[in-house]
């Protein structure tokens, strides 16, 4: 049985949460998962910054996650999707920024939000970097590129981090990952001409921060890759794989009504009482 209602408070120490509400800051126990540890409330990071450029003419006078599918902003469907572990998120935004503080406001699907700015496109290593000296422990980060499965974020909570992946038809697109036989990250080759599979990375990353040393900033007319940072990550310390049951990529406007399509095909594709706090 999901025990939401299992909270652990602390009244002696006088800690309070980000919101100015008393602590706990141990929310729920996942045994619906028959995982049984205690997850702790952490933050989710939304990467909310590119221009979008792909999906013009759409985004000419919005942001990219303000791009409506199924009748509901792109934005909206990644918020429903976060896990109830999440007391927190921090909007890194960047064009048209202001757009999207005005639709999420200072509280977005129930959670207190704040915003970054990271005023050059110079990738979503940097974006990350942003948001460094706000972030605690732990944190999920998401890009507000795609649509997300809910479920598998929650399962993911397990892991001290990870990467959440999926298989993909066009691998040479994305992050292509190189597994170890333990199913852990051996490699990640960003974009490949010739991928070696067809697993790739998702739009989601479960990180700590041991992921800040391995950030570098991209070469001169690169950008940033936060891959490139989970790679070298891998290299020190395990990095477990994640299976993503459902997640689909939006690129360009031809990618708009297949996402529809996918979400309305799926049983629950916006939870109905999830709703946006200004």
């Amino acid at each position: 049985m999901f025990l939401a209602a299992d909270v652990i408070g602390d009244k002696k120490s006088g800690q309070r949460r980000r919101d100015g509400q008393p602590m706990p800051k141990i929310i729920h126990r996942l045994e619906e998962y028959n995982i049984g540890d205690i997850v702790l409330a952490m933050q989710a990071v939304i990467l909310a910054a590119g221009e979008g450029r792909r999906l013009r003419p759409l985004t000419l006078d919005r942001p990219k996650p303000l791009v409506e599918i199924a009748g509901r902003p792109l934005l909206d469907h990644i918020a429903a999707a976060l896990p109830a572990a999440i007391d927190e998120i921090i909007l890194v935004v960047g064009y048209r920024g202001s757009d999207i503080n005005a639709h999420c406001g200072s509280n977005y699907f129930g959670r207190p939000t704040r915003y970054f700015e990271q005023r050059q496109p110079d990738g979503n290593g940097q974006a990350l970097m942003t948001a460094r000296n706000a972030l605690n422990g732990r944190f999920l980060v998401l890009f507000a590129d795609d649509l997300i499965d809910g479920p598998s974020l929650e399962r993911g909570l397990k892991h001290e981090i990870c990467l959440f992946a999926s298989e993909h038809e066009a691998p040479q697109n994305f992050g292509v990952i190189i597994a170890n036989p333990d199913g852990t990250v051996a490699d990640i080759l960003e974009k490949p001409a010739n991928p070696p599979s067809n697993l790739v990375c998702t739009s989601a990353l479960l990180l700590n921060q041991e992921i800040f040393p391995h950030i570098k900033p991209g070469r001169p007319g690169q950008e940033s890759y936060l891959s490139r940072a989970v790679a070298a990550l891998a290299r020190r310390r395990p990095i477990p794989i994640a299976k993503m049951d459902f997640w689909r990529p939006v690129g360009r406007p031809e990618d708009i009504p297949l996402a529809a399509d996918a979400l309305t095909r799926r049983l629950t594709p916006y939870r109905p009482d999830a709703r946006v706090d200004r």
